[in-house]
């Protein structure tokens, strides 16, 4: 019978030779410390357990690995770690490590094909080795075979989610490439079960957002629930900062529960307020001493925008993209104050494009007051304008307890000549 860790048997002539029960418990209690040490350490420290068991086929796999992983490429001419992983194979065959380390050493002689043999035996063994999983890929790629390279992203993936931080911006470069789409659309489409990180990296480092966009919806969309929604609100917003306004718009129409109508609105209705889809919709802006909200009126049927404003504060209130063609607009709001408001006043803007760089079209300032007013004016929006950011921006004055204004009913009506 084996001894612990694979150590060599003991057999009946030990404790005969050593002549007395205590010699024997002696063997057996060092037999019993060399394996408890080998198991412990055969992986973190290799050596150390190679001075207690010098065949330990773990360790010595160990001891390659490490040695390999230091040495970089010189390791395929280091005749130690080739003499380890072979020791650690022939005391163990079925050893993914020391496979690996042969096949990896091979390659760097004779490229993929030499390799291939003890790679392919190494990952029939096991798919948790994330560095086979990482020459498999490389080998795939060099043969073509993106379903294949694929393949192995997805088993790194799924067994080492450390993995992501490696893969993960090479999969969002892959992502931006059409070419490669039918193959990568079948892990949104499943959804694999690293779906949500590797979308919320791509949103958030792809350079190119509009392309991220179209993968998605030919991909089939993103899965419908909580946290991916939040995924496409904030790929929309990405989306409208990187001014693919056309993206912006093609991607909310593959979104559930959108409405292709409020894209040219600026009223306030249930459709528009909808923050998921902000800004696309309107989308509220809180920044020190100031909060809004739209509220319904008492009887449900008209909503307005309610800004809350402690004294002397001033800053953006609200904005929405809306999307527009030539021409001449009417826009016109109605805005009061819930009591008196000294010096108070609220300022509307219309930008050509995104709310930071785009040129401003119209801009007009009134104050606030209880009795209400109305910011009216007709504003000509040129060609090669298709989306305007329509924002709002507030002051309160210098009123002591701050003042709450009430925006609304707003509307940007195209005037036909």
């Amino acid at each position: 019978m084996p001894g612990p860790s694979g150590s060599a048997p003991i057999s009946p002539g030990v404790a005969v030779r050593g002549a007395a029960a205590g010699v024997l418990a002696l063997a057996l209690a060092w037999f019993s410390f060399a394996g408890a040490v080998s198991n412990n350490f055969h992986r973190r420290n290799p050596d150390t357990a190679l001075n207690f068991v010098g065949d330990d086929a773990v360790a010595l796999a160990a001891q390659a690995d490490r040695r390999f992983a230091a040495a970089g490429a010189k390791a395929a001419d280091d005749p130690e770690i080739q003499a380890a992983a072979r020791a650690s194979l022939a005391r163990q065959a079925l050893n993914p490590v020391a496979l690996r380390v042969l096949g990896i050493s091979a390659s760097i002689k004779g490229g993929f094909e030499a390799g291939r043999p003890a790679m392919a035996a190494a990952n029939r063994l096991t798919r948790r080795d994330l560095a086979t999983q990482f020459w498999l890929i490389e080998e795939a790629v060099s043969r073509g075979d993106v379903a294949g390279a694929l393949g192995h992203y997805d088993h790194a993936l799924r067994t080492k989610p450390a993995s992501q931080q490696v893969l993960f911006p090479v999969m969002t470069v892959a992502a931006e490439d059409p070419v490669l789409w039918p193959a990568f659309a079948r892990y949104v489409r499943e959804p694999a079960p690293w779906l949500g990180d590797f979308a919320r990296f791509a949103v958030r480092n792809t350079k190119q957002p509009g392309v991220i966009a179209r993968f998605f919806q030919r991909a089939g969309g993103l899965p419908h629930d909580e946290a991916f929604a939040a995924l496409e609100a904030e790929l929309l917003k990405r989306l409208v900062e990187a001014g693919s306004f056309a993206d912006a718009a093609r991607y909310y129409r593959s979104l559930s529960g959108a409405d292709p109508a409020i894209l040219a609105e600026t009223g306030f209705t249930g459709a528009t307020t909808q923050e998921k889809f902000a800004p696309l919709t309107w989308e509220l802006f809180a920044g020190p001493g100031i909060s809004g909200a739209f509220l319904r009126d008492e009887k449900g049927e008209t909503i307005r925008l309610h800004a809350t404003m402690e004294t002397s504060a001033t800053g953006a209130v609200a904005r929405k993209i809306v999307y527009v063609e030539p021409g001449d607009y009417r826009f016109r709001a109605i805005q009061r104050t819930a009591s008196s408001a000294e010096g108070a006043a609220a300022r509307w803007e219309m930008r050509c494009g995104a709310s930071r760089g785009g040129n401003v079209l119209w801009s007009k300032q009134a104050p606030l007051a209880p009795e209400g007013a109305a910011v009216e004016d007709v504003i000509a929006i040129p060609a090669g304008c298709d989306a305007i950011t329509l924002r709002l921006l507030s002051s309160a004055g210098t009123s002591p307890n701050g003042i709450e204004a009430i925006f609304g009913p707003a509307s940007l009506v195209r005037l036909r000549n």
